[in-house]
């Protein structure tokens, strides 16, 4: 009789731990689970940021690349109207701010 009632209190034993055991198990992966969840949330969040942020960056790098284009046509296309300013100044002006450099 104590040999069949030490039998059940170990079967009793085994069983509550099993169960014990599998509930524990089951919430520590249901945490894990919701902490992967909220990192991959956190990184699609970074993600999406870093991909506003470069879009941002690209047209920022079109438009100065644009605006380089520009100033350097119109810098071209003014050379020649210096130079014929240059060439028809007067001889005398010309020989003028000579002095003045000479006298420095």
């Amino acid at each position: 009789m104590f040999l069949l009632a030490l039998i059940w209190v170990l079967i009793g034993v085994a069983l509550g731990w099993r169960f014990g055991s599998r509930h524990s198990t089951s919430q520590a992966l249901t945490r894990a689970r919701q902490q992967m969840r909220q990192e991959i949330r956190y990184y699609q969040e970074a993600a999406e940021r870093s991909k506003a942020r470069a879009d941002q960056l690209a047209q920022e790098n079109e438009a100065w690349a644009a605006g380089y284009r520009q100033g350097r046509e119109d810098v071209i296309s003014i050379v020649p109207h210096i130079a014929a300013q240059q060439r028809a100044l007067p001889q005398d002006r010309r020989t003028d701010t000579t002095e003045m450099n000479d006298c420095a």
